[in-house]
């Protein structure tokens, strides 16, 4: 899946492996300075990895 910067990204959707097959599914991405705090995630998110990317200064 590409992310808003066009890097492709690859992630399990294994964790779900006991879901209904029905059920619905969101996968969004976040993005932010490195030494910002995201809010909680929401209730019944799963967060299935998280990435550090750094900009041409980092």
């Amino acid at each position: 899946m590409l992310d808003k910067f066009q890097a492709n990204r690859r992630f399990s959707l294994a964790p779900f492996a006991d879901v209904d097959p029905d059920a619905y599914i969101k996968i969004g991405f976040l993005s932010g300075p490195a030494d910002r705090e995201f809010p909680a995630l929401e209730s019944g998110a799963v967060l299935l990895k998280e990435y550090l990317v750094t900009g041409p200064e980092g």
